[in-house]
């Protein structure tokens, strides 16, 4: 009964912010809405450092998927990261743009399969399968709050972009006779597929089957990976496309 009284109350009080932000935004732009989420604090910290709050302030119209504050904390422990790291990243504001569309999309123009560039000019997909709505692999937890220049949608997780990583904590250095170029962390085998044009399909079908993240694990993973030219010869075979 407990648990029960205490889902309620999560229910209500989702609805109760919802109904709040959707009272602010008929009057705000989406960068107004943002701000005025108590629960987007992270992101308007983040967009502001980015540069983006008055990009958001524009004519638009903007699609924006804003992660909670929440969403953000998870992403930190995940990665092992801080906020400050975060701010401080080179990659910030292509995350942040992972985050936004040119255009205003509503929940209703939303299909399953769909995909959709954002100002990052990388490509999130929509998927709808057993009655939730995720985009990549964020759920929608509150939808088409809609403002004077575009329409904000809140999701429950940061949305990634595959290349996106953080260096790994600087050591002290061991002396050394002479001065070695440092090298690039290793891709993992999902980061070195996604960063290909070639296995794109690939790619799509892994973040569709929620393995991208398992093939970011530790491993080791031997994958014998189809191009986008094999997907095609099989779908043709077959008389299917891409999203059958």
């Amino acid at each position: 009964m407990n648990n029960m009284k205490t889902r309620i109350a999560c229910i209500f009080m989702s609805l109760m912010l919802l109904a709040g932000l959707v009272a602010v935004a008929q009057e705000q732009d989406v960068a107004g809405v943002v701000a005025a989420g108590e629960e987007f604090i992270i992101l308007e910290t983040a967009l502001e450092q980015a540069g983006l709050l008055e990009t958001l302030r524009g004519e638009g119209p903007f699609t924006v998927f804003a992660p909670t504050d929440a969403a953000f904390e998870a992403f930190f422990a995940q990665r092992g990261v801080t906020a400050e790291e975060l701010l401080s990243h080179p990659g910030l504001e292509s995350l942040l743009l992972y985050h936004v569309l040119a255009g205003k999309v509503l929940s209703t123009d939303l299909q399953n399969g769909m995909t959709a560039e954002t100002l990052s000019g990388r490509k999130v997909m929509v998927d709808m399968t057993g009655g939730a709505v995720r985009i990549n692999t964020s759920g929608v937890t509150g939808a088409d709050v809609e403002a004077s220049n575009g329409v904000v949608h809140v999701v429950d997780r940061v949305l990634v972009p595959p290349t996106f990583r953080f260096a790994p904590r600087a050591e002290v250095p061991a002396p050394v006779a002479e001065p070695a170029a440092e090298a690039a962390p290793a891709l993992t085998v999902a980061d070195t597929l996604l960063a290909n044009p070639e296995f794109s399909i690939l790619a799509a079908a892994l973040e569709r089957a929620g393995l991208t993240e398992a093939l970011r694990g530790e491993g080791p993973f031997t994958v014998f990976a189809p191009t986008n030219a094999a997907f095609e010869q099989l779908l043709a075979k077959n008389g299917l496309t891409a999203d059958d």
